[in-house]
């Protein structure tokens, strides 16, 4: 695939055909220069679950010609290479929260129903209750015929490739938030109390403290079972090498990491403020403005340097990372928050939104499609959307 010379392209989710023009400028947030480019989008009619709903939760890739991006209204869509098609019904019944795709001709999503529906390249099952306590927050697929989903009340389910386990408890302090498996014996999931869970296939370890303030983890993504980033909605990343975890470093000054895909040792995160950074496995680069009107909920990347991320606004970008440099992005490491905030029960449509910022983009050079209070989701490539 050919990379070079292509221009971030944004699509937008939702109804009529617009002729694309590009748009460049330079844009000044809080003293960094970033220079954007940016295609008015596509449309495509969006029908079923909530009306005008074009707020995106997910999306998996598995290559530039395959990803699938999930709507909060229950709707999907597919990406061919070229184009998006028209939205398609998933779930009537529940809010979806999470997509993985461990191939093209496999996919799961999973909602805050306690639901699950696959994807076998062409149509969707029907929706199937695996989790009766509902709220599932996350899904990861290793393989057509092994998936792992996590929910706010703390439980892993399995998938088989034909059954899905009972509900497990992995984890008492609940509200996991994010699952990525590498294969079918390393999955890590993390929570809102600043915890990680490993799973070796057959079981899950204890809860391991990874930040001593217990902020909340928004994502996590493992490329392998000796390379893993998780971030938190304060701007932090830490990494996992197979054996321990990083010290927590502050990557993102306008904080609000919502997602973060991993490929090999390259890493791509998103914020709630617009804004993308990315790792080349030795530095993260500083930020780069993708969406002017913020709210990116997830990423997925199908190489190290491709990407496709999704927004509240109906919005995906289909784009290739700024590479980081030696000096882009010195570590910072985390200070001591002056009152850690760590929540207490789950939320009752989604993740929490990021901590507030005075720098977010201001919204210019495009109209956003209105869309419903909603969740905000997780997802990655691995696992993540995939996740």
């Amino acid at each position: 695939m050919q990379n070079g010379g292509r221009s971030n392209r944004r699509q937008l989710l939702g109804a009529r055909a617009r002729t694309p023009r590009t748009l460049a400028g330079v844009l000044l947030i809080a003293g960094l220069i970033t220079a954007w480019t940016l295609t008015t989008p596509a449309k495509a009619s969006a029908s079923g679950g909530i009306s005008g709903s074009s707020l995106l939760t997910s999306v998996s890739c598995t290559s530039m010609s395959t990803c699938i991006a999930l709507g909060a209204g229950g709707q999907g869509w597919s990406y061919d290479g070229s184009a998006w098609s028209s939205a398609t019904p998933v779930d009537s019944s529940g809010t979806l929260s999470s997509v993985s795709c461990a191939t093209s001709s496999f996919c799961v999503a999973v909602d805050y129903a306690g639901q699950a529906i696959t994807f076998n390249g062409t149509t969707w099952s029907a929706p199937k209750l695996v989790d009766s306590s509902g709220l599932l927050s996350s899904v990861s697929c290793a393989t057509s015929s092994f998936c792992v989903a996590v929910d706010y009340a703390g439980q892993a389910i399995t998938f088989n490739g034909t059954t899905w386990s009972a509900p497990k408890l992995v984890d008492s302090s609940g509200l996991l938030s994010s699952v990525s498996c590498a294969t079918s014996s390393f999955c890590v999931a993390v929570d809102y109390a600043g915890q990680a869970i490993t799973f070796n296939g057959t079981t899950w370890s204890p809860p391991q403290l990874m930040d001593p303030f217990g902020l909340l983890f928004s994502s996590v993504s493992c490329s392998s079972s000796a390379f893993c980033v998780a971030v938190n909605s304060y701007g932090d990343e830490i990494s996992y090498n197979g054996s321990a975890w990083s010290t927590l470093t502050r990557i993102d000054p306008l904080s609000g990491l919502t997602a973060v895909a991993c490929v090999g040792a390259s890493c791509t995160a998103v914020d709630h403020f617009g804004n993308y950074l990315s790792y080349n496995g030795s530095a993260w680069s500083t930020p780069t403005l993708l969406d002017l009107l913020g709210n990116l909920n997830a990423v997925s990347c199908f190489s190290g340097s491709s990407c496709v991320a999704v927004d509240s606004n109906g919005n995906a970008f289909l784009f290739d990372v700024v590479p980081a440099t030696a000096a882009a992005q010195p570590p910072i490491l985390t200070p001591t928050p002056a009152s850690p905030q760590q929540p207490t029960s789950a939320p009752t449509t989604g993740p929490p939104t990021p901590v507030a910022s005075p720098m977010k983009p201001t919204q210019t050079s495009t109209t956003p499609t209105s869309s419903p209070v909603g969740p905000a989701p997780v997802s990655s490539p691995s696992g993540s959307a995939p996740t």
